[in-house]
């Protein structure tokens, strides 16, 4: 989980809001007149003690224009501090989906599903979900509460909706559902020819009912004292490995070492208390690519540094590399100080491509965003350093 100052569950995203405001340009006064809130609001935004209303978080990323990614993480970001700030989501200890094998079981896992989503309000549930069978708030309070499970599965997959829970995921509640229900069989009265009593119990042992077999330890537990799964997500895991390489090359352009191994995992444990979410989401990738230029840049305003490029090995190795004309450009039009003044996108694109040597699929890839977009920020960029060094950069 992200790592939060006492009494700021909402500290990531105040960096994150506080980032865009002084990305676009603003003061807190500027922004509040602009957005039509209260500058109250906007300082309590970014605090990172309390969420701000929806209404005020959008106002105050269109304000800003704020990209979709930057909208989704903020959202994101809003939901995973409102889970942090209830402090429940430890205390179900919900198995693995696929390790369900009790109504308790299924019941713990449907609330920690609403508490990752943030804990929405119970009268919004099948307004989150549209289109969808209505969940009366009764029943999503009690399977927000661990209390019971819907009627039906039409039910179940409204509130898993409006809890964000993917597609794919939804068919493993599914799955559990149905096993866990299908159990329910009717008792049968027995007749007095076959009537057998039952043995009697140990009065030193706990009622049955109070006992919860936990196949996985081999051992029985009491009923909502099993630990929390343990179990990585394999997507994560995948993700991570896929990707952390170039997000340390990506960090040590801009950082120390050190200081980049620790922004690097600073972003994948943030990640990963927001995963379930991020999975819901269009492109997971481009909100962990935007989770990473954040912390890059909160840790440079926190070190007092200028923001970009700097004097690491990692990037003096990248100068060295570099081939002949485009070192002697640097040394006769400032090549890099041009670079420095591009926007963000473009700045990534060149500096993922000229600095790193990444192809274009590639960079589009660790961005989370298709070749189309790659080439039109290639052609954007080629053209602002143009204009600045009357000399076209090949990429």
């Amino acid at each position: 989980m992200p790592s939060h100052s006492p009494g700021r569950p909402f500290a990531p995203l105040a960096e994150h809001l506080t980032s865009l405001r002084r990305g676009a340009r603003l003061t807190q006064r500027d922004l509040a007149a602009a957005a039509s809130v209260s500058r109250s609001a906007v300082q309590l935004a970014e605090s990172g003690t309390s969420a701000p209303g929806e209404a005020v978080l959008d106002a105050y990323l269109t304000t800003c224009r704020a990209s979709e990614a930057d909208r989704a993480t903020a959202h994101l970001l809003r939901r995973h501090g409102r889970t942090v700030q209830r402090r429940r989501l430890p205390g179900l200890g919900a198995p693995a989906l696929a390790l369900i094998e009790t109504r308790a079981d299924l019941s713990a896992a449907l609330a920690a599903a609403y508490e990752r989503a943030g804990a929405p309000p119970l009268r919004t549930i099948s307004r989150l979900a549209p289109g969808l069978p209505p969940v009366p708030p009764t029943s999503a309070w009690r399977m927000a509460g661990r209390r019971g499970l819907p009627p039906t599965s039409a039910q179940l997959a409204t509130f898993l909706t409006a809890c964000r829970v993917g597609p794919a995921e939804q068919d493993l509640y599914q799955e559990a559902y149905r096993r866990v229900t299908a159990d329910r069989r009717v008792r049968q009265i027995p007749s007095p020819g076959n009537y057998q009593p039952e043995p009697p119990r140990n009065p030193a042992l706990p009622p049955p009912e109070e006992h919860d077999q936990d196949e996985r330890r081999g051992a029985v537990v009491p009923s909502g004292t099993r630990p929390p799964e343990a179990v990585p997500d394999i997507t994560f895991v995948a993700f991570h490995a896929r990707n952390h390489q170039q997000f340390l090359r990506y960090a040590q352009v801009h950082m120390g070492e050190t200081d980049a191994e620790a922004v690097v995992d600073d972003v994948f444990t943030c990640l990963l208390g927001i995963w379930p979410e991020a999975l819901a989401q269009p492109s997971p990738q481009a909100i962990a690519w935007e989770l990473l230029r954040r912390r890059i840049h909160h840790h440079r305003i926190r070190q007092a540094a200028s923001p970009g490029l700097v004097d690491t090995a990692e990037f003096g190795a990248l100068r060295h590399q570099s081939r002949a004309k485009l070192a002697e450009a640097e040394s006769k039009l400032g090549l890099y100080t041009a670079i420095l003044g591009l926007p963000d996108r473009q700045y990534d694109v060149v500096l993922l491509t000229y600095l790193l040597g990444l192809s274009r699929s590639k960079v589009a890839e660790l961005m989370g965003v298709s070749e189309g977009t790659v080439r039109s920020h290639v052609s954007t960029a080629r053209r602002l350093l143009a204009s600045k060094l009357r000399w076209d950069l090949v990429l």
